[in-house]
């Protein structure tokens, strides 16, 4: 039985998937790696079976599912003491998959453990790395559990950044009931709302992947953010039931200027995206019904009202 099972979720992916799999496949280490595919229409499947190592081990959804439905997928099929979240656009450094076991085994009593990484774009050139978030990157401690984890993630939204750096103990992960398979943009924020508090995390301080960004990820999408809003609002409401009533009240009083913030820097950003209507329906939508909502109206307002004067 591998020690780690590799998790990786795949939706017409041709263009990256067989970089990520080599990258896989270089690692050190005792794993296997479940590529689960989500009924892709292009060349996928032929190029996850062309491996002939049989670490690699596919599978096809019976329907589209989304991805964090068949990130439980591959789940319910591994076999390892440790689970890996990976994407089929991003690359392992060498190494990678061994410090994080090595992590979990110098911290037996946390279950889950997240590293930094590098940014790159669609063509592998550096734009960036986590440590360009400079506030997390000095303030988050190396090792956070319950309702100190559910501040922290609270402040700083998903402390991964990405899914593809985070190992989990199987253990942990049956003990939370798995992935929140209803998520379509922040089911890696839910995931460690729930794990990071119910198990303790560790923040294992080197660069361990390469994660892509690039204009075809879903996430990336400016139109679709009212649905992301939506869900990165549910994760925060859990997690502001698991703070110690002393921060929980302080949250709730903070948020409109933390989130508001976020929110409003999230539409100046896809300004050229959107259009009037969008916003419009954006503010009515999300304006007053999160909590503190005056930041967040004033943030939608703003650039509504510039795109006016730009017509």
């Amino acid at each position: 039985m591998a020690k780690t099972s590799v998790l990786l979720p795949v939706y017409n992916g041709q263009q990256y998937l067989e970089s990520a799999i080599q990258s896989v496949l270089s690692q050190d280490a005792d794993f296997e790696l479940l590529v689960q595919d989500d009924c892709s229409s292009d060349g996928t499947a032929e190029i996850a079976r062309s491996f002939a190592d049989p670490r690699v081990k596919y599978a096809v959804n019976p329907r589209n599912s989304g991805c964090w439905a068949s990130l439980q997928a591959a789940a319910d099929r591994a076999g390892g003491q440790l689970l890996r979240l990976f994407s089929h656009d991003d690359l392992m450094l060498a190494g990678d998959l061994g410090q994080a076991e090595k992590c979990l085994a110098e911290n037996p009593d946390y279950g889950v453990t997240i590293s930094d990484y590098e940014k790159v774009d669609s063509h592998g050139a550096e734009i960036g790395s986590s440590f360009d978030h400079k506030q997390l990157h000095t303030e988050l401690p190396d090792r956070i559990r319950g309702s100190e984890a559910a501040w922290y993630l609270f402040r700083f939204g998903c402390i991964s950044g990405t899914q593809s750096t985070i190992t989990v103990r199987r253990t942990l992960f049956d003990a939370v009931g798995g992935f929140d398979t209803a998520m379509r943009f922040c089911g890696d924020f839910a995931f460690l709302a729930k794990s990071a508090p119910a198990g303790g995390l560790v923040y294992n301080r080197r660069i361990a992947a390469k994660i892509r960004f690039h204009p075809q990820q879903t996430s990336k999408d400016g139109r679709k953010h009212m649905a992301y809003l939506d869900e990165m609002r549910e994760v925060l409401r859990r997690l502001l039931l698991q703070m110690d009533p002393g921060r929980q009240a302080a949250a709730a009083r903070a948020f409109k200027w933390i989130y508001g913030h976020q929110l409003f820097d999230l539409a100046v950003k896809n300004l050229l995206k959107l259009d009037g209507k969008f916003l419009k329906r954006f503010h009515e939508e999300y304006g007053g019904r999160m909590l503190g909502g005056s930041a967040l109206a004033w943030a939608c307002k703003l650039p509504s009202r510039a795109l006016r004067r730009a017509q």
